[in-house]
């Protein structure tokens, strides 16, 4: 997708090759066009701070409950599954193997926990992601709207294969 800063540099470049006698009116009119977005995002001026006030807060708290909630039950899980462990040791037989068998599963199917985790810290690596990009897309709004042409330079994103802990992860994976 191409950033609103590079489009209006790349249009600038463009207008190079406009004969003089047009590239007057389509310079005002580009000038309008800035204007009138940098009005309607302006009128939009506080999202980015009730964002971080009010949203991001309230999303993190949310993380954060889905992660104790997470981790409380997986511990519930493995507790239990050590009791039904215990018990067997005054078992015999096949049903003992079984439930011993049934019981290994119940261990295994724990590493939900982790894989919870590596998603929820991929939601919290978007979060940040959106609010970086709300805040240069009004910094570059107020850039225009003040008639500073210059802007700021489109930063670079960080990718999910850049992320410093991509060799750790090892679960089923999205596509954002």
């Amino acid at each position: 997708m191409t950033s609103i800063i590079q489009t209006i540099q790349e249009t600038s470049q463009a207008m190079g090759h406009v004969s003089p006698e047009k590239r007057a009116a389509l310079a005002d009119s580009i000038a309008q066009l800035a204007k009138r977005l940098a009005d309607h995002v302006s009128a939009l001026d506080d999202i980015p701070s009730h964002y971080q006030t009010f949203t991001m807060p309230a999303i993190s708290d949310q993380i954060a409950a889905a992660e104790k909630r997470t981790e409380k039950a997986a511990d519930q899980i493995l507790t239990a599954a050590e009791s039904i462990m215990k018990s067997l040791t005054k078992m015999k037989g096949d049903a003992a193997a079984e439930i011993q068998n049934q019981a290994n599963i119940i261990f295994e199917a724990t590493s939900f926990q982790d894989l919870v985790t590596q998603h929820l810290n991929e939601i919290r690596l978007r979060m940040k992601e959106l609010n970086d990009d709300m805040l240069a897309l009004q910094d570059c709004m107020i850039n225009i709207s003040s008639g500073s042409a210059d802007g700021t330079q489109p930063k670079q994103r960080t990718r999910k294969s850049e992320r410093p802990d991509a060799h750790l992860l090892n679960g089923p994976t999205t596509n954002f």
